[in-house]
């Protein structure tokens, strides 16, 4: 659209069609065979999308809004995604929901836009911690204990570094070092890594 704000609307149906028309003025478009039946306007001719965009360029989205609302045209704002803390139709409709992050702090988080007896589906569990779940789900694909202590270990430096060059071919320590370099920690840190692992 020609204005900063953008949306996104959709007429479903013939009385939307009807609506959406009206509003765009554009009786030539009601009345076209072409898009007579909802079908012949789901397949969207190239046509279509170019008139009715040159048409959405001379009108202000914020003009728009209160008259897609009155006709029942299902419409969102296009904007960023942590836009998503501050939507009006969200915080209304009970779509945000707490949840706990790693680090003990709550933060607010988009449900899914699914609902069931007209409840969103709520969120079964907080966000799981780094690693929080990795023995639940080797055990899930078949792994027994011994194989599942074999594969984690606790983070030590020198036990870690250790562990890598039992597990990782050379060029992939290679790999490892440079994204070493790349995060810049003190130079001991990578002489100690490097030695470790040869």
């Amino acid at each position: 659209m020609g204005c900063v704000r953008r949306l996104h609307a959709c007429a479903k149906g013939d009385t939307q069609w009807r609506a959406l028309c009206t509003i765009l003025d554009r009786p030539d478009l009601l009345s076209d065979p072409r898009l007579a039946t909802n079908n012949d306007r789901v397949v969207m001719p190239p046509w279509l999308l170019q008139t009715l965009g040159e048409t959405l360029s001379q009108l202000e989205g914020s003009a728009l809004t209160p008259q897609f609302e009155s006709r029942d045209i299902p419409f969102a704002s296009i904007t960023k995604p942590e836009d998503l803390f501050e939507d009006k139709h969200l915080i209304e409709s009970g779509g945000l929901a707490t949840l706990t992050l790693d680090d003990g702090t709550e933060t607010a988080m988009p449900l899914l836009p699914i609902s069931m007896n007209g409840a969103h589906l709520q969120p079964r569990q907080s966000i799981a911690k780094v690693g929080e779940h990795t023995a639940e789900v080797l055990r899930g694909l078949g792994y027994g204990e011994t194989e599942i202590g074999g594969l984690t270990f606790t983070v030590h430096p020198k036990k870690t570094t250790r562990a890598l060059h039992n597990v990782m071919k050379p060029s992939s320590l290679s790999h490892v070092r440079r994204y070493l370099q790349s995060l810049d920690p003190p130079k001991r840190i990578i002489r100690q890594f490097s030695k470790q692992t040869g």
